[in-house]
């Protein structure tokens, strides 16, 4: 990319359709403030994400304020089968009162759950949605996505009513996600406004391209809402040891080719989540690569032109859109995509799945040749319910499923009052 003309970063980009997309002197931008033509965009916080901040305490706190929250929590944990790895950490470390709530609604949780398992068949309908779902579904998430979600609609009515200049400042993250969703010519100015950011961010890291916190502006910048950190656990799931593992690795490995100065697309991120950590990293030359590849894969592709007719050829006639096509989910993805990079995989979440499948698949092989249920309840000790629903959906034959289904059952029944329940 331009950008990186001043900057010597050891990593080719790998496409060069975003040739254009930032001004080559990324230096003579200030990080405070941010021009197009005769506009002033200043590099402040994200609206969303200041609505965001504390989404999770208000979750916490209202359920211990709620009597009937608490008690729909009960079904919701069991249906989701816990929180996810995020959500357990921070329910356990968000004080002693919201810890012990969330700890008795876990222990009520986890009796439900076990009563449900034995009543139900293993291969219904119910229990499959449920192992099937346990993976992306966790309370508090989806409290945090459609708090979210809210957020992105009413920044989405102001923007539609605002003039140019009182577009309403996001972060790079959210001005993506409201740009996949709109239509000329709101798209047109967040597109813009994508790219005053990246010229932003580009700007924040080469004024500070040494200093062990020279990534917090950018991160800044680029999605304020993914600085929470969580507290630190050591997980006692043998998967997710292993998935945490991957990660730590995954990091190593990135930093590692970028000093041997190989391609970025092998090691390097393209989800904001693994750029942050990217960029909290003191080596300068992976915060400087890992920037280059996010950017150069989030940011939209220029629009080329169609060719001209031919002469004497009538130039081709507009098709117009059908009344219906707003509700067609596959004219209303390609809609809302357009204009927008192609997805590609991060190779730091490649490394975690890989990882946990992995683990995954490697105990139920154990399980398949352990002697008896004994031998079953000490190789799963320890493993959380998301992972047991896991190795529940890659069981290959009934009698596996039955050692799992029997261990699942054995360890909700036997929760630990200062364990809680997810991942």
């Amino acid at each position: 990319m331009p950008t990186t003309r001043n900057l010597p970063t050891p990593v080719a980009s790998p496409r060069a359709t975003n040739a254009d997309t930032l001004p080559s002197d990324v230096a003579s931008v200030s990080a405070a403030t941010v021009h197009e033509g005769d506009d002033a965009y200043p590099a402040r916080g994200c609206v969303v994400c200041e609505q965001l901040a504390g989404t999770d305490d208000r979750y916490f706190g209202r359920l211990l304020r709620d009597g009937r929250s608490r008690h729909a929590l009960v079904q919701t944990i069991a249906t989701s089968m816990g929180f996810c790895a995020r959500h357990t950490a921070l329910a356990a470390s968000s004080g002693a009162a919201t810890a012990r709530a969330m700890r008795t609604a876990v222990d009520e949780a986890g009796r439900h759950l076990a009563s449900l398992l034995d009543r139900s068949d293993l291969r219904g309908e119910l229990v499959q949605d449920m192992l099937f779902g346990a993976r992306h579904r966790c309370p508090a998430c989806g409290y945090f996505h459609r708090a979210q979600g809210r957020a992105l609609v009413r920044v989405l009515r102001a923007a539609g009513h605002a003039t140019r200049v009182a577009l309403p400042d996001l972060c790079f993250v959210h001005t993506r996600m409201l740009m996949q969703r709109t239509e000329p010519p709101l798209r047109g100015r967040l597109i813009r406004q994508l790219r005053i950011k990246a010229k932003a961010a580009w700007a924040a890291l080469a004024a500070q391209p040494d200093r062990r916190d020279g990534g917090f502006a950018v991160r800044t910048l680029l999605h304020p809402a993914g600085e929470g950190t969580t507290p630190v656990t050591i997980p006692a799931c043998p998967v997710c040891k292993a998935i945490a593992t991957a990660e730590r690795q995954w990091l190593e490995a990135a930093a590692a080719n970028v000093r041997l100065q190989q391609p970025g697309w092998i090691t390097l991120p393209t989800c904001s989540e693994h750029l942050l950590q990217c960029l909290s990293r003191p080596d300068p030359a992976l915060r400087r690569a890992a920037l280059d590849r996010y950017l150069d894969v989030a940011l939209p592709e220029r629009a080329t032109p169609a060719p001209a007719p031919a002469d004497g050829e009538p130039p081709p006639k507009r098709r117009r859109r059908g009344r219906t096509q707003w509700f067609d989910p596959a004219a209303a993805a390609g809609t809302m995509t357009a204009g927008a990079a192609p997805r590609e995989p991060c190779p730091g979440c490649d490394a975690q799945e890989i990882a946990g499948r992995r683990a995954v698949a490697s105990l139920v092989c154990d399980v398949a040749r352990a002697s008896n249920d004994e031998s079953v309840l000490a190789l799963t000790a320890g493993v959380c319910i998301k992972h047991f629903a896991e190795a529940l959906i890659y069981a290959s034959n009934p009698q596996i499923e039955r050692r799992l289904s029997h261990a699942l059952r054995e360890t909700l029944r036997a929760v630990p009052r200062d364990e809680p329940l997810g991942g």
